[in-house]
């Protein structure tokens, strides 16, 4: 070997893989979050990106931006209320997918009516 020739480290031992393998390392649980880290409010949602969601073909779609073309959603029942086939079950499915209404994820106890009480 010529002296002061560069040696190239070897992976298991640059500090910059381990810095990467160790951030990567780090970052899977956020990778497994993503979905509730990030947002797509229905009343300013593009087609393309309505459709790119799971759960919501191009009927739901077009149905859906027929309805907010009228007016905005102003809450999950409204949306319910106006566009068919937006369910408790589809809704609590498209939140986690990151669709919101006025910023507001899903919930599903404020979807429901009041319960009856259990008869005896």
């Amino acid at each position: 070997m010529i002296a002061g020739a560069w040696r190239a480290t070897p992976p298991s031992r640059c500090p910059l893989t381990q810095r990467a393998a160790t951030a990567v390392l780090l970052a899977l649980p956020l990778g497994l979050m993503a979905p509730a880290s990030w947002a797509l409010e229905v009343n300013s949602a593009s087609r393309a990106e309505l459709e790119q969601l799971r759960g919501l073909g191009p009927a739901k779609v077009e149905r859906l931006l027929s309805e907010r073309d009228r007016a905005i959603f102003a809450s999950w029942q409204d949306l319910a209320r106006r566009v068919p086939g937006f369910g408790a079950k589809t809704s609590a499915a498209l939140s986690r997918e990151g669709l919101t209404v006025n910023q507001q994820a899903f919930n599903e106890q404020q979807s429901e009516g009041p319960r009856a009480l259990p008869s005896r």
